[in-house]
């Protein structure tokens, strides 16, 4: 498949972004976002609330006889500075000699696992959302072909 047909492959199974939350596309497909020439920005369609979706951002160039797909998953960029000004200040008041928060050894412990329980909150969400589009996507892609020539 060339990186052409790859694009054209993902512009037909990816409807146009949301506008403030209403579909704005009758189809429901796979994947909203953008495809433009060999670049495309999408993220997975749900219907369920989950700040931790994976903003997947990549492009298509020739490899050989073959494509290659390079992608690029992120967080949502507003989640990004919450969750980690979250993180610093649980770390920071489990370690800070002076800390209004964590007093006694005891409460230090319960800080540092609220500080790592936040981590996993958004980390295993994430981890799992990336699998579950990366499968979806590259299945797509795999079938795009016989899709096409049908």
């Amino acid at each position: 498949m060339s990186p052409a047909h790859a694009a054209r492959v993902l512009q037909e199974i990816v409807e146009p972004p949301r506008k403030w939350g209403w579909p704005s596309s009758t189809k429901r497909g796979y994947f909203e976002g953008k495809v433009a020439g060999s670049r495309f920005k999408i993220h997975r369609v749900i219907g369920y609330q989950n700040s931790f979706i994976p903003i997947i951002e990549g492009n298509f160039r020739r490899d050989g006889l073959g494509t290659m797909v390079a992608v690029n998953m992120r967080l949502v960029w507003p989640v990004i500075p919450v969750w980690i000004a979250i993180i610093v200040f649980l770390a920071w008041s489990s370690v800070s000699v002076d800390s209004p928060v964590a007093g006694p050894f005891g409460v230090r412990m319960v800080v540092i696992a609220m500080t790592l329980f936040i981590y996993l909150v958004a980390t295993v969400p994430f981890a799992i959302e990336s699998r579950i589009a990366m499968k979806r996507l590259l299945e797509l892609l795999r079938a795009g072909p016989a899709l096409s020539s049908s």
